[in-house]
């Protein structure tokens, strides 16, 4: 017979550790009661603590910026100054009155303006991947307060609060189950499943070697919906402490956003994938070892010449 972990004190416990204990113990590490609830005054005091149940959004860059932003890479500098030293070589050889001396010069302009375009407005439709994930929400949901049944607003939800749930309803913040009669929900959101889970409040320990759910049966998430039955639930995390709000934090990129680049251009380095870091690297590369065979040929031919 396995024996339960001790309870642990309320800043410790988050969704992980609520759904590996009784939610006996869930409660009275949050100081909530399963029947009453949190009181007024409690919840007050952890909504000021803790902050409105709600995802952070950051301020998204213009698609002016985006645009500007894509013609800041190495290889497109390079390929920007190719195209000067071509117009430059044209304007100055000795057929400079033919148009066809440009040719490569504005091809290469074409290019990096078609292409900058096509990205900015590629990375300005992903910037609404937050602004979806925000809509995973719903006005209202009835919650426990002092034992009587309130509906409130989901950004006054606080941890520790009772929450009721119905069919239909979205769920508000990530919940430990304190009881559920035939629910079950549709974590689509997070794990990208098509079908319904069933869920249950009964504590179910992860023996050796066996590998733990990603979302727990005893567990609901934020901005996952109900689809049958009905429930009751604690909560244990809100706002960007969510599984949805780790999401949304790793789309936004907090960190990332706040550098600067150029001065005044934001730095979305940390953004980027392995591929596009491992490509911006190449890209250098040849570069640098084209500039340095230019020179090398510049200074042969100075010397062929003398």
């Amino acid at each position: 017979m396995s024996t339960a972990a001790a309870p642990v004190t309320a800043p410790q416990m988050s969704g992980d550790d609520a759904s590996k204990h009784h939610v006996e113990e869930v409660a009275a590490a949050l100081s909530s009661d399963l029947q009453l609830g949190l009181t007024g005054a409690r919840a007050t005091e952890v909504l000021e603590r803790d902050g409105r149940n709600e995802l952070t959004k950051q301020p998204r860059p213009t698609f002016v910026l985006l645009f500007v932003m894509q013609l800041t890479s190495f290889i497109i500098l390079l390929l920007v100054a190719a195209a000067i030293a071509s117009v430059v070589v044209g304007a100055t050889g000795p057929n400079r009155d033919d148009i066809l001396q440009y040719t490569t010069g504005k091809a290469i302009f074409v290019i990096v303006l078609i292409n900058a375009l096509i990205a900015a407005w590629t990375e300005h439709q992903a910037g609404g991947a937050l602004d979806a994930l925000s809509k995973l929400s719903q006005a209202a949901i009835y919650v426990l307060r002092g034992g009587v049944e309130e509906k409130l607003d989901t950004t006054t939800v606080v941890r520790g609060d009772v929450v009721i749930l119905v069919t239909g309803d979205v769920v508000p913040a990530d919940m430990r189950l304190i009881d559920a009669d035939d629910l079950k929900v549709s974590e689509m959101a997070l794990t990208g499943e098509p079908e319904d889970v069933a869920k249950t409040s009964r504590l179910k320990l992860t023996q050796p070697g066996e590998e733990e759910k990603l979302t727990p049966d005893n567990m609901v998430f934020s901005g996952c919906s109900v689809t049958n039955g009905k429930g009751r639930g604690i909560v244990v995390d809100t706002g960007m402490s969510t599984r949805i709000g780790k999401i949304a934090q790793l789309i936004a990129d907090k960190d990332g956003g706040a550098k600067k680049k150029c001065g005044c251009l934001p730095d979305t380095s940390a953004n980027a994938t392995p591929l596009q870091n491992n490509l911006e690297k190449l890209g250098r590369r040849i570069g640098l070892l084209a500039i340095i065979v230019c020179l090398i040929v510049f200074v042969i031919g100075g010397l062929l010449e003398r």
